[in-house]
């Protein structure tokens, strides 16, 4: 991955990860652990997340809680507490055989301090500490009412701010793609477009018969929306970037006019692609595809 991809990718976890805190914490006041989301009880939860109280200091170190106080303990939490709560969340993982880890274990555990520092410093508010993020991973197909207990009991608990249980993520690929064509303005007359509407009325303006050839770095060739192409040449860069510009170039020339999704511009011309590896390949292809016809 090119070096500007991954100093872009790093900057946008930084700033999701500010934003989660930040929400976190204005929340945080008013949450009523009672009042929780619930799941269908036949739903598979692979983890519970816990989030500790701010000022408990909750680590895992060497696979067992415990607690780095720094600072007062929450209102309303004394030694004792911290005390027993922790055993009863020792418990709860050793008589079920959970696993416990540290939520974003991505980063270590400075690292998401430094964060946390730098976001307060910049935002000038307070926000969560991501080290209090903790995860209990679940055997195979547990189901949210195996572990509904389960969470009732660590929500009663004075150093948990919340704990619920994350349902599997499913493929949304049983869910029909809308019709976004009315969004592309640039189908409609001028000035706000260039009357794409009006050439399909004309015999050819869809671009029957006529090739082309789109000269880049990569393409979503599985996309719902691709034409069937007449040729792919080359070798694709790795590159989300890359591939999300050439898949949508292809889109706005020729996506399949399907009742869903985009239509392009010349939806009955028959496409290809050719791929290149540096700027100077772009324009030797670019030529020589040109050459071809």
């Amino acid at each position: 991955m090119r070096k500007e991809n991954i100093f872009f990718a790093r900057t946008i976890t930084l700033f999701l990860m500010v934003l989660f805190a930040l929400s976190v914490v204005q929340a945080a006041s008013g949450v009523d652990k009672k009042s929780r989301y619930t799941l269908p009880a036949d739903y598979e939860v692979p983890y519970i997340v816990i989030k500790y109280r701010e000022g408990t200091g909750m680590r895992i170190k060497n696979g067992v809680l415990i607690s780095q106080l720094n600072k007062s303990l929450p209102p309303g939490t004394n030694v004792s507490d911290l005390a027993s709560d922790t055993e009863v969340v020792e418990s709860i993982v050793e008589n079920n055989k959970y696993k416990m880890v540290r939520m974003f274990s991505s980063f270590d555990e400075d690292a998401l301090f430094t964060m946390k520092k730098d976001g307060e410093l910049k935002s000038k508010k307070r926000l969560a500490d991501l080290n209090l993020y903790h995860t209990m991973h679940l055997p195979k197909h547990t189901t949210y009412q195996s572990v509904e207990k389960i969470l009732e009991r660590l929500n009663k608990l004075k150093i948990v701010e919340i704990a619920y249980a994350q349902p599997k993520p499913e493929l949304a690929s049983h869910l029909a793609t809308p019709d976004y064509e009315t969004n592309q303005t640039y189908l409609v007359p001028a000035p706000n477009g260039i009357d794409a509407e009006f050439a399909w009325t004309v015999n050819g303006g869809r671009g029957e018969g006529i090739k082309i050839i789109d000269v880049e770095g990569a393409w979503n060739t599985s996309h719902e929306d691709m034409p069937t192409l007449f040729s792919d040449s080359g070798t694709h860069y790795n590159d989300l970037m890359w591939r999300n510009h050439g898949t949508a170039v292809v889109g706005v020339i020729a996506a399949i006019d399907n009742g869903y999704g985009i239509s392009g511009i010349a939806n009955q011309a028959m496409v290809g692609v050719q791929a290149v590896q540096s700027e100077y390949n772009y324009r030797v292809h670019w030529l020589s595809s040109w050459s071809t016809f």
